[in-house]
């Protein structure tokens, strides 16, 4: 797993080499750090890359360099990669349940309720109680069919 604030200071002192690269797991862009090193623009390509690994997230910085190893729950932000990793099937298990209810009253006690026990809602979920709660028609048959189109 590759650490964000190491990426940070490999790219401030070897990003002219592009070690900084290779460390994130990109290695045919360290291969032309190291054939251009002898230009000294890579020396500022890499503090550019320092910069831009320092203003990224690390929610964004583990999406992009760490895909593929299990993530462990070592900053507040790798929730949120695991929430976007719930499945269809709980999905739709909630959105039964939403329209099972029946009543505005009832809809709006279920979403306070799962608020109050910190629940993880899908947005879809929240779209379609929102839906019910407004009188408005549901035009979202599938969440996760993307080449379906709405008529």
């Amino acid at each position: 797993m590759k650490y964000k604030p190491y990426a940070i200071i490999i790219a401030i002192f070897f990003g002219g080499f592009g070690i900084h690269r290779f460390y994130v797991g990109q290695p045919k862009k360290g291969w032309w750090y190291v054939a251009f090193c002898w230009t000294l623009v890579p020396v500022l390509i890499g503090w550019i890359d320092a910069i831009m690994f320092g203003l990224m997230g690390y929610a964004e910085f583990n999406r992009r360099y760490n895909l593929g190893h299990e993530l462990t729950k070592k900053f507040s932000d790798d929730e949120v990669l695991l929430a976007a990793s719930f499945e269809k099937a709980r999905e739709e298990e909630l959105l039964r349940e939403i329209e099972q209810l029946g009543t505005k009253e009832k809809v709006r006690e279920y979403l306070q309720t799962a608020k109050e026990r910190g629940d993880y809602l899908p947005r879809l979920v929240y779209a379609r109680a929102h839906a019910i709660l407004n009188d408005q028609p549901w035009i979202m048959n599938n969440s996760f069919d993307f080449d379906q189109k709405i008529n």
